[in-house]
Formats: C-alpha cells, structure tokens, sequence
C-alpha cells in the first residue's frame, strides 16, 4: 500500500481520501444491519478503464438522494471489488467514488530509500472526485460492473 501513497502523480486529495478510507475500514468491521442501523447490502463487481480490468484502487459508495447512514468502502485487485453485507453500503441511492492506479513498469525511491514500482492513475476525475455514478444498493447481494472510459 505504501507504493500507491507514495507516487508523486497521486493528487494531495487522493492521497488523503485513500487513507481515511483505509482508516475507517476496520471501524467499519463493527457496523453491520441491526435493530437501531440502516440496512447494508453486499456488493461485488468488476471494474474496466478502457477496457482493461482496474490494477489496483479503491471504491468508495456515499449514501445520496435521502439515502441516509455511513459510507462503505473497499479496494479493487485485479479489476475486482467484494464488500460483504457487514460492511457493505447503506440499502438505497448511492454515489460512487472510483479511483485507481497501475505500474508503470519503472520503479522509483522513496524516502527511506526503497525503491519500489512506479504507479499512475488511471481513472478519471469523473469517476471519482466529480463522480456522478449513482446506483440503487439493494438488500441481499448487489452485482454493479462498472466499465469506464480511460483518460
């Protein structure tokens, strides 16, 4: 994870939105359906950019349009996402942050002087910092496949 942070083509906003989701992922282990919470749903899918299955990034799924609890969150490998129902998004609308990454086949060094693989990102603003993909969450298992279109 410390190569993705590190990439000097990652925007400051990217970089601190990927780690505050990384940071309330294990918060969000505690929160699932209960008596007194919103509805989860579990959701899986596969993400393309030009085509090609996402390398590695993160999605990101914002309760909207009088959707109302927490966001939800998960990393992509390989072009694919699972969140279970424990941790998955509020049943309803929601808005959906993609972003992503993949190596360039160079390495560069950081500040401990590791060297370690060059990363670009590859999914466009639109997808992420100005998302507009809004699905409906429904109970029970979601399949949302998403093929974006590359820079």
């Amino acid at each position: 994870m410390l190569y993705l942070l590190s990439n000097q083509f990652w925007s400051q906003y990217q970089v601190l939105k990927l780690a505050v989701l990384l940071a309330l992922l294990p918060l969000l282990a505690g929160c699932g359906k209960s008596s007194d919470g919103p509805e989860r749903g579990a959701v899986r899918g596969k993400i393309t950019v030009g085509g090609q299955p996402l390398e590695y990034g993160a999605i990101i799924f914002y309760p909207t349009a009088g959707t109302q609890g927490p966001s939800a969150g998960g990393q992509i490998n390989d072009g694919k996402y699972a969140i279970s129902t424990k941790n998955g998004p509020i049943v309803g609308k929601n808005r959906i942050e993609i972003t992503g990454s993949k190596h360039t086949g160079e390495t560069t060094r950081i500040s401990t002087g590791q060297e370690i693989p060059k990363m670009v990102p590859v999914v466009p603003a639109k997808y992420n910092t100005n998302s507009e993909l809004v699905r409906d969450i429904e109970s029970g298992k979601n399949t949302l496949d998403f093929a974006l279109n590359g820079r």
